[in-house]
């Protein structure tokens, strides 16, 4: 009898020990897999999945990073690039500002005219212009957030963009980034990365400031959309649905470090100080699911046509209401299926 006790609590100390060791791992390992991300559920910032530094890096969202850009609509994701990595994009950047000079002035002048300031000048699409743009744009790195973000299985770059505001150039209004496409989707993500520090906001700095919640609101456009699209009208104002919810770059950014956020969510930019002396450069990202349709001939250039340069180039061979396949919205995740 005292043998079989001591066999019997020698099998339930070895079960109970395997119950522990799986809960141990289960419970206080370092990362568990989500998707095709592993996730450190104490982080509070993207890490690496790899020891390695190249842009073919997958990235880590912990789950509270992938909650609060659900609910908010963007996220900050500080040192996305390794400082040798922003010096690089950043000398791309200003040799790409060289080359498209002439046209960014002149799409601020046909987009503002004479008498109004331009908030920033924009240099569209560098990536096809140079390959070590694409590098950046392409990246697994940017690719992987931007489905994690979206729960998106497949994404295209839609465009990238170099955006330089320079002194004297007038404040960024109040906008989202898919109004200003022609997509049938909600599925639409944008990165914004600083190339210099960019200081806090009441310290002069000029990030990008964001309307939390607003990618949810969708009573704005059912209820007010006559007031919004109305340019002859009176300006809707917004003031009191949005007061409690402008989220201001409170910190400082530095090189490297970059928000997120979704098409929908309405964001805007303060001008530079007075006595800044230096142009602000900044370059972004945006990336739409894949598939993802051209809107139907009914509702087409219903979208605002201020960067109608970027479509320019593809969107007279879709058909509307089709799904987009084009070689200048090249799918960037997952890597395996890219041409």
């Amino acid at each position: 009898l005292i043998l079989q006790v001591m066999i019997h609590l020698e099998r339930r100390s070895k079960e109970l020990l395997r119950a522990l060791i799986f809960a141990r791992l289960l419970l206080c390992t370092d990362c568990f897999v989500l998707g095709n991300c592993k996730v450190d559920p104490s982080a509070s910032t993207l890490r690496s999945c790899s020891t390695a530094t190249t842009l073919d890096d997958r990235t880590l969202l912990t789950t509270e990073d992938l909650l609060s850009f659900e609910r908010r609509g963007f996220i900050r994701i500080p040192s996305l690039l390794s400082k040798d990595e922003v010096k690089g994009l950043k000398s791309e950047c200003l040799a790409s500002m060289e080359q498209t000079k002439s046209e960014a002035l002149l799409h601020a002048l046909n987009t503002n005219g004479d008498d109004l300031a331009a908030p920033f000048l924009q240099h569209f699409n560098p990536w096809r212009r140079s390959s070590a743009m694409a590098s950046y744009s392409h990246s697994a790195r940017f690719a992987s957030i931007a489905a994690r973000l979206l729960n998106v299985d497949r994404v295209c770059l839609y465009q990238d963009c170099v955006f330089q505001k320079r002194p004297g150039d007038a404040p960024t209004d109040w906008h989202a980034d898919l109004k200003m496409t022609p997509l049938d989707t909600n599925d639409f993500i944008t990165v914004w990365i600083a190339l210099d520090d960019v200081p806090a906001y009441d310290d002069g700095g000029s990030g990008l400031h964001f309307i939390e919640g607003s990618h949810r609101d969708f009573a704005l456009p059912y209820w007010h959309w006559e007031e919004l699209t109305n340019e002859e009208g009176p300006v809707l104002d917004l003031t009191h649905r949005f007061e409690d919810k402008i989220v201001e770059q409170d910190e400082p950014l530095h090189a490297g470090d970059c928000t997120w956020h979704h098409g929908w969510c309405l964001h805007s930019a303060p001008d530079l100080f007075d006595d800044e002396k230096k142009d602000r450069v900044a370059y972004t990202a945006s990336y739409v699911k894949s598939p993802s349709k051209l809107l139907d001939e009914k509702v087409l250039g219903r979208q605002d046509g201020e960067d109608s340069i970027s479509y320019e180039g593809w969107v007279n061979d879709v058909t509307p209401g089709d799904v987009i396949d084009h070689e200048l919205l090249p799918l960037v995740w997952p890597p395996d299926e890219q041409e």
